[in-house]
């Protein structure tokens, strides 16, 4: 959106998100996930305080402090951003090593625990909340894993579960330059409106599903 609105402007901003969930570390992730934030601090608190060269403990957890302050003043952000602090310290100083011995697929999937699990910690205010949250995640909840109900709502949605994967995964970024090769320029045009045409159906679709929700709070409404 961002994006969007400023070349509609005259703008032309970087891309600040490049598919985080294909992430093989939390680190990766950093990289991949709000580009501009992390660049932003790392431009002119990390680098500026020493970086890598002298107190890099002390320099990478006031980052981070910072980091999670600076998405409100909160202490369910603080430790937000202390637990990726510690999960980037323990990866420079342990795992990086380990990851490149194992397949990608173990450090993938190391990561989107990680950060599945950091999102609640975002997320809860309330600590009671937040361990009502890891008992269910991690199956301390007395509930079963799968149950008529779970089943039903996954069947409900797993048009909306397919796409969403698909859209986390670098599919177009991979197909389109190959399709590109194979087409002429009328083709190309017509693949073009045929692009607009789709985000717009996206559009309506999206509008459609959040009318149809009683409550629709805005995301950013707390920071």
């Amino acid at each position: 959106m961002a994006i969007g609105l400023g070349r509609m402007f005259g703008f032309h901003y970087h891309e600040n998100f490049n598919y985080p969930y294909t992430a093989t570390s939390t680190t990766d992730f950093w990289r991949k996930w709000h580009i501009s934030l992390s660049t932003f601090f790392r431009d002119y608190v990390y680098i500026p305080m020493g970086g890598n060269r002298k107190r890099q403990v002390l320099n990478l957890f006031v980052v981070w402090f910072l980091t999670g302050f600076w998405h409100g003043a909160s202490w369910n952000y603080i430790f937000w951003g202390l637990y990726f602090g510690l999960l980037i310290w323990f990866e420079r100083m342990f795992l990086a090593k380990f990851f490149s011995f194992i397949p990608r697929i173990f450090s993938h999937t190391y990561a989107l625990f990680a950060v599945i699990v950091s999102w609640g910690i975002f997320y809860f205010t309330d600590a009671t909340r937040l361990k009502s949250f890891f008992n269910i995640i991690f199956g301390f909840s007395g509930h079963k894993l799968w149950d008529f109900e779970v089943g039903l709502v996954m069947q409900s949605h797993i048009f909306w579960i397919v796409a969403a994967i698909i859209c986390c995964l670098p599919v177009a970024r991979y197909f389109k330059p190959k399709i590109h090769k194979i087409l002429n320029p009328p083709q190309i045009t017509a693949m073009n409106y045929a692009h607009i045409a789709l985000n717009i159906g996206l559009l309506f679709v999206s509008t459609a599903l959040l009318v149809g929700k009683s409550y629709n709070p805005f995301l950013y409404f707390r920071f």
